[in-house]
């Protein structure tokens, strides 16, 4: 049985299935926890915060910026597609805070989360 739903995530995307005796145990929470959320991440979101902080410097407090006339979402995008462009690691620092202020701030129509497993993540594009 442990086999079976091991192996149903990677049937439902059509990966390939492991035997029983290449399962592993799951490790425990601390060691997930350490491998999961590197600290490149910390490093990252570190990065992020003290831009967004000089941000509030320059432009004011993100809380009392209207954002309504500033379509964030583009702006992802160009901001990904500058460091695709050129490796520089700002952008995607920039890419990565203009994902944070869509996620919270954002005011487009039909904004919700909806956790869907469609496997279409797991297939080649």
């Amino acid at each position: 049985m442990r086999n079976f739903l091991d192996n149903l995530w990677k049937w439902k995307c059509g990966l390939e299935e492991k035997d029983e005796d290449k399962l592993g145990k799951v490790p425990d929470y601390d060691t997930l926890n350490r491998t999961q959320y590197p600290e490149e991440f910390k490093e990252i979101h570190k990065l992020a915060h003290n831009r967004m902080i000089m941000g509030a410097f320059r432009y004011g407090d993100i809380n009392r910026q209207d954002l309504d006339n500033y379509d964030v979402a583009p702006n992802i995008i160009i901001r990904t597609q500058r460091y695709i462009d050129d490796g520089n690691l700002e952008h995607l620092v920039d890419a990565y805070n203009m994902v944070r202020i869509e996620y919270f701030k954002a005011r487009r129509a039909g904004k919700q989360l909806i956790a869907i497993d469609d496997g279409e993540h797991a297939k080649p594009k």
